[in-house]
């Protein structure tokens, strides 16, 4: 059904463009922007997907991604269906940056619809700085992928996360890993509403994260494990 690496569509050195109102649907990813900036994507639908729904990476630096519907994704390999993917691995460096860290900074998760993915809502790699994720609805029911087991899971930098409203988390509403010593760090998680109604906590930290804070105003519900694994910030 899908083709190895097909893409159903794929931006490359495009700067300051604008994608709106299309459908992408039953290809191997759904969406990948490479070394493009300050690209918009908006009102998309982007659904039965082998891997990931939409994917920035290599450099790709000040896009938007407003107000799209992100679903079913991870349909041929549920481990690499995140909805909205941001960065690349550092295994990955190598591949897509030349083996520097993968700068996809300061780009905007805003106000989008994420439900029945393979694996994590929003994964937000390390190497990514001063993004915002703002706004957005999350549903992890069916969520099924090796190490998949928040509505995101960040890695990067200064992140923003803000006002987001998830449900039914497989384990964690919200992870931070340190993927690599010196990234996780100093990020804000405030004003979101976590039904976790799973396992886990609202916010879990790793251990040696530095930085970053979980605001008290944060909402946690049906989390057996608590509230957050560190102490929440007034």
């Amino acid at each position: 059904m899908y083709k190895r690496q097909q893409y159903g569509l794929y931006l490359a050195d495009a700067d300051y463009v604008t994608v709106s109102g299309l459908t992408v649907r039953n290809v191997t990813k759904g969406v990948v922007l490479d070394l493009s900036s300050h690209v918009t994507l908006t009102g998309l639908e982007v659904h039965t997907t082998g891997q990931e729904g939409i994917h920035l990476r290599t450099f790709s630096t000040d896009d938007v991604v407003a107000g799209n519907l992100v679903h079913d994704t991870g349909q041929k390999n549920e481990t690499y269906g995140e909805g909205i993917y941001v960065g690349s691995a550092n295994s990955n460096w190598g591949t897509y940056t030349g083996g520097a860290p993968d700068a996809s900074d300061r780009n905007q998760i805003l106000g989008n619809t994420v439900y029945r993915t393979g694996a994590e809502s929003m994964d937000i790699k390390e190497g990514t700085t001063g993004g915002v994720i703002r706004g957005n609805t999350f549903d992890g029911t069916g969520m099924t992928g090796s190490w998949a087991d928040s509505w995101i899971d960040l890695k990067g930098n200064g992140w923003v996360v803000e006002s987001n409203h998830g449900t039914n988390a497989l384990e964690d509403g919200f992870q931070v890993h340190q993927a690599l010593a010196g990234w996780g760090n100093d990020n804000v998680f405030r004003d979101n509403v976590a039904e976790v109604n799973g396992p886990g906590y609202g916010f879990w930290l790793q251990n040696g994260i530095t930085g970053t804070q979980v605001m008290c105003a944060n909402t946690v519900t049906g989390a057996s494990s608590g509230f957050a694994t560190i102490a929440c910030t007034p």
